[in-house]
């Protein structure tokens, strides 16, 4: 399946796309059908109860709780709702792509690689609530983009499904192209303070990759803003690039997160980024095939390097 994600956004070609979709429904329902572990057994448990339990820790995340609790009483099986959320997933996914697409950077053919990135491997089989806040929130960006009200919308729903979600205002804010004042990262600063005051009242689970990325991730992002500060001005300034230094003013949180959330977080972000990298990339004057082997490389050779990832093939 990582393979053919690859070689869909190498060769752009449709029918390798209709081809890994075939292999991730077979592989959504081999996954579904073996026994669920970690949060997802306890997600599978949860909302299998109605109406679920009202508690501070539900309320502040309803969409997902009661949305799912509700889903299932129509289903009444956890394997098929897990496997229509994936799907659904998939399809919300490759429609953002595809309305990103201008006809020539091809980043439609980019879905297929997000979808079996490390990113969404744990998401699908482990922080579900981020896993799908992160596709409302790509949503609610590509709304914002197209100047369409229901961003708004969007964007409440991706916090109301995880509470993270909330760091991504400023992206989310200064994402549209006319944007041109410094409040959106001003607002993920705000946003990165208002964690670190919040932090020992926030009940978050602690499970990571494995391995201790959080230099990495600061590292890329720094390098990966550059290209892209580059890419969408045509000369290193931030003017038509604000939604980017978003991510250099989330940095800050390396300081005040611990390492599985702020983990979490960066993986969001990163996702974005290379989203962006990928339709600036002939701005910038990357080959396709090179941007294809930095994307893949980021965002798939990891399910092949982090424990956590792995043991989840």
């Amino acid at each position: 399946m990582c393979a053919v994600a690859y070689f869909a956004f190498a060769m752009k070609n449709r029918g390798v796309v209709y081809s890994w979709i075939a292999l991730y429904i077979a592989y959504s329902i081999i996954v579904r059908l073996g026994p669920a572990t970690g949060d997802i057994a306890g997600y599978a448990d949860a909302v299998s109860v109605w109406p679920p339990p009202i508690s501070l820790y539900t309320l502040r995340e309803p969409v997902f709780w009661l949305g799912l609790s509700g889903v299932y009483q129509f289903f009444r099986s956890t394997v098929v709702l897990f496997v229509v959320v994936d799907l659904v997933v998939c399809v919300l996914v490759l429609r953002s792509m595809w309305q990103l697409d201008d006809g020539s950077n091809g980043v439609f053919f980019f879905g297929p690689a997000i979808l079996s990135s490390y990113v969404f491997l744990l998401g699908q089989q482990n922080t579900l609530r981020q896993h799908i806040a992160l596709v409302i929130l790509l949503l609610a960006v590509v709304a914002r983009q197209r100047n369409q009200r229901a961003a708004y919308i969007w964007f409440l729903l991706s916090v109301l499904t995880h509470n993270s979600t909330a760091l991504f205002l400023g992206y989310w804010f200064d994402s549209r192209k006319d944007a041109r004042r410094l409040y959106g990262p001003l607002i993920t600063l705000s946003g990165v303070i208002a964690v670190a005051v919040l932090l020992p009242w926030l009940k978050k689970s602690g499970a990571d990759t494995g391995v201790d990325t959080r230099y990495i991730y600061v590292v890329l992002t720094a390098t990966l803003v550059t290209l892209l500060l580059f890419a969408r001005s045509g000369r290193f300034q931030a003017r038509g690039s604000l939604a980017i230094v978003n991510f250099v003013a989330f940095l800050p949180a390396l300081l005040v997160l611990r390492s599985a959330q702020f983990e979490r977080i960066a993986m969001m972000f990163l996702v974005f980024i290379l989203i962006e990298l990928c339709r600036y990339h002939k701005r910038l004057g990357i080959d396709r095939y090179v941007v294809s082997n930095l994307a893949f490389g980021i965002l798939v050779i990891p399910v092949f390097l982090f424990p956590s990832a792995l043991g989840m093939l």
